[in-house]
């Protein structure tokens, strides 16, 4: 992967899509948001092309029982 800068801007610039192996596993953190803050904090939505948004709404509703409190 230690390409040098310039044969990297090379490879990009064909548009092409160049699949590597890296040479260990990488982390990843994912994050799905449709509603978030800008950094000057307008709020900015965006649409729940997944459907999630119904289910997680149910754990910030104030008014659900708190079942751990049983």
């Amino acid at each position: 992967m230690q390409q040098p800068l310039e044969a990297i801007k090379q490879t990009v610039a064909t548009g092409d899509t160049i699949r590597s192996a890296v040479p260990k596993p990488v982390p990843v953190f994912v994050v799905y948001q449709t509603a978030f803050a800008e950094f000057d904090g307008k709020l900015q939505f965006r649409a729940d092309v997944y459907g999630r948004d119904a289910e997680i709404a149910q754990y910030l509703n104030p008014k659900r029982p708190d079942k751990r409190a049983r």
